[in-house]
């Protein structure tokens, strides 16, 4: 949540590097979610426009959710 209203701040207070570290905090503190993942391949791929690194955040993603049905 703090990454995504990092990203629509009209005046910004913190800068769109902060959103994605908090995305990565997110990661870390439940590895088992795959939202965090997910709201990290968005970012990655409409901000930084990395679609290398959001394939990569998305499958992670994916693993994570197939996890959680097992």
């Amino acid at each position: 949540m703090k990454a995504s209203l990092i990203q629509l701040q009209e005046e910004p207070k913190y800068e769109l590097e902060d959103a994605k570290q908090a995305l990565h905090q997110a990661i870390e503190l439940d590895r088992e979610s795959p939202s965090a993942f997910i709201a990290l391949g968005h970012f990655l791929d409409n901000v930084e426009d990395d679609p290398q690194a959001a394939i990569k955040a998305f499958a992670d993603g994916a693993s994570a959710a197939r996890q959680l049905l097992v």
